[in-house]
C-alpha cells in the first residue's frame, strides 16, 4: 500500500531528525483519521518490541464474527523514549485507533481531552433504489477489554479544551500565539 510505504519512509526520516532527543511530541488534536495501518506503521517506530494492541469484531446476525487481535511490530528504525500524545475530542477514527493501540505502551501518555469516541471502520451498502448507506458495524476494543467507543479514550493529564468546535479552534489560536497548556505540560513531565 502506497500510503504505508510514504509513512515509513516519513518516519524514518523523523526518527532520524529527533533520535538525541529526550521526548517527543505527537500532536493529534486535529486529526480526522484516515487508515488504521497508516497508524500503526507510524507507531512501529515508536516502539522497542512486538505488541497486541487491540481487538476489533465485526456485528452479524445476532451476534459478532470475525474478532481479530492487532499486533504491531517494532520498526529496525526506533524511537523508544518518552512519548507524549496530545488529543482533542476533534482526535477521531483512525486517530484514535493509533492511540488505542498505545494504552500498554509504557513510553506514551496521553494530554488533552477525551478523543471522539468513534472508531469504526464503515460498512457501505447499496439499496436497490440505486442509494449508498454506511454503517458502523464494528467494535473496537482495548487489550484491556475496554470500549471507548462515545466517550472516546481519557488523557493521562485532562486539559479541558472547549467541545464546540469554533470555541476550541479559537482557543487554541490563543494559546499557539501565548502559551499552549499541552505543551507546558510536557516540558513539566520531562523535568
Amino acid at each position: 500500500m502506497e500510503q504505508i510505504d510514504d509513512i515509513h519512509t516519513i518516519a524514518d526520516a523523523i526518527i532520524d531528525e529527533i533520535k538525541n532527543t529526550k521526548a517527543c511530541i505527537i500532536d493529534l488534536r486535529f486529526n480526522g483519521g484516515g487508515d488504521d495501518l497508516v497508524g500503526l506503521d507510524f507507531l512501529s517506530h515508536f516502539i522497542d518490541k512486538p505488541y497486541n494492541v487491540y481487538s476489533k469484531k465485526r456485528r452479524f446476525k445476532g451476534g459478532f464474527a470475525g474478532n481479530q487481535t492487532i499486533k504491531i511490530e517494532p520498526s529496525k528504525n526506533h524511537y523508544a523514549k518518552k512519548i507524549y500524545l496530545l488529543t482533542s475530542s476533534y482526535t477521531v477514527s483512525a486517530a484514535e485507533t493509533t492511540i488505542l493501540a498505545t494504552l500498554n505502551f509504557p513510553n506514551f501518555k496521553k494530554i488533552g481531552s477525551n478523543t471522539n469516541g468513534a472508531f469504526s471502520d464503515i460498512l457501505n451498502k447499496k439499496l436497490p433504489n440505486g442509494w449508498n448507506y454506511w454503517l458502523s458495524n464494528e467494535v473496537y476494543e482495548g487489550i484491556n477489554g475496554k470500549n471507548y467507543e462515545v466517550s472516546g479514550i481519557p488523557p493521562d493529564y485532562k486539559i479541558d479544551y472547549p467541545i464546540d468546535e469554533e470555541l476550541f479552534l479559537k482557543s487554541l489560536y490563543f494559546e499557539l500565539d501565548n502559551e499552549d497548556r499541552a505543551i507546558v505540560k510536557v516540558t513539566e513531565l520531562i523535568k
